[in-house]
């Protein structure tokens, strides 16, 4: 049976009118591989970004940013979103 865990780390830095805020997405897949993740991101958030292995590319679609892989994969992936 296909299976997806994640785990997130948040981290916020404040500075003079801004806080740089990033997310590590940390997923665990099993069962069955993966080639593409959906997150929402509130679509006060404008500018947002995706860092990781292998990325192919991402779209965004309002509050639905979809991260495209270039090969499917199992077991664990971790996908770094930066924002401010």
């Amino acid at each position: 049976m296909p299976s997806l865990h994640a785990e997130v780390f948040h981290l916020v830095s404040l500075g003079e009118g801004v806080a740089y805020c990033s997310a590590a997405v940390t997923y665990h897949i099993g069962g069955a591989p993966l080639q593409e993740f959906t997150i929402r991101v509130p679509e006060a958030i404008e500018q947002v970004d995706f860092t990781g292995a292998d990325i192919e590319g991402w779209q965004r679609e309002g509050a639905l940013c979809t991260v495209r892989l270039q090969a499917k994969i199992i077991g664990d992936y971790t996908l770094l979103a930066t924002y401010d």
